[in-house]
């Protein structure tokens, strides 16, 4: 019999647990488009931006709900809507549920596939004629169609999600305190490695430094995830900790199941020049392939801050409210 690691004997005595991870992971896990597809909706690894953005010169504001910490904007499509659906910075697509597909009859994205890079089964690739948000139109959005829903299942679940990366030109501000969105034209002041962070240009999702007990990292700014902070598998050797490490179940992606470790740490974490209060933080490897020194930055913990991308020039700004 191949003896087990230490992670998979702690996660096998979870194992009656399941963490299930939304769109960022569940779409594109990563979702690549194909090259061919890609033209004239973005490049590399940079999201497939609407066919075009219409916008009050103020730009809009809108309400933030949530959904498990996750942010929730409504949106109306094709006249119809309400809906709830995820605001995103980990996904780099719009995503959406089969049955909401057939509900509104979107038409398949024409000349466009997708690879999940997880390794799990590739889903369509549709095209949402028009989103509003309040007074703000997006034509031509490119979706994936998931089985089922793209979301953990719970009480008033969203329909979708939306990719806030998409919105080039645009600066997306998450303000969790204040509980509201704003989407307006911009640009984010020079990055000073405090509060205002560059990205690569390969970077996605978006990255922003992080510190841990003294160990510099780059993590995902990742709104879709209801989670705090998941660092890699390998670094629970690694780092000092403050307490027993102890199964947290498996996180079920379209690239597997993963296991779930969780502990504290013994020392400071910190974004910037922010402290970050996380009693306890994950560790696992959620994202097939993924680079071991990045790590993830969810909604449990940027509930405390203002944040705002600006995905033309790569940056992110972190504000205490």
């Amino acid at each position: 019999m191949t003896a087990l690691s230490p992670l998979q004997r702690m996660a096998r005595r979870g194992a009656g647990r399941r963490w299930r991870r939304s769109a960022a992971l569940l779409t594109a896990a990563l979702l690549a488009l194909e090259p061919a597809a890609r033209a004239g909706h973005g490049h590399g690894g940079a999201p497939p931006a609407p066919r075009s953005i219409e916008a009050p010169e103020e730009g809009v504001w809108l309400p933030m709900e949530d959904y498990g910490g996750r942010p929730v904007v409504s949106v109306r499509i094709a006249e119809k809507g309400p809906f709830r659906f995820v605001f995103d910075t980990g996904a780099n697509v719009a995503a959406i549920g089969s049955a909401f597909r057939a509900e509104l009859s979107l038409p398949a994205a024409g000349g466009m596939t997708a690879v999940a890079a997880g390794g799990g089964p590739a889903p369509e690739i549709v095209v949402i004629p028009e989103i509003r948000l309040g007074e703000m139109t997006l034509r031509g959005v490119i979706a994936a169609v998931m089985p089922g829903s793209p979301l953990p299942p719970g009480k008033d679940m969203p329909q979708g999600v939306l990719s806030a990366s998409a919105l080039s030109g645009y600066l997306v501000t998450l303000d969790y305190p204040g509980r509201r969105v704003s989407i307006r034209r911009g640009t984010l002041p020079e990055p000073d490695g405090r509060a205002v962070f560059e990205y690569g240009e390969g970077d996605f999702p978006p990255t922003v430094p992080l510190r841990v007990a003294g160990r510099a990292m780059r993590a995902h700014l990742d709104t879709g995830s209801g989670y705090g902070i998941t660092l890699p598998a390998g670094l629970l050797r690694e780092l000092p900790l403050g307490s027993k490490p102890t199964s947290a179940g498996t996180a079920s992606t379209h690239g597997g199941a993963f296991p779930i470790i969780q502990a504290s740490i013994q020392g400071t974490i910190e974004v910037g020049a922010f402290p970050i209060d996380a009693p306890l933080v994950s560790f696992a490897d959620v994202r097939s392939g993924a680079d071991p020194t990045i790590a993830n930055l969810g909604s449990a913990v940027l509930r405390n801050f203002v944040v705002t991308l600006d995905a033309k020039t790569r940056r992110v700004r972190f504000e205490r409210p």
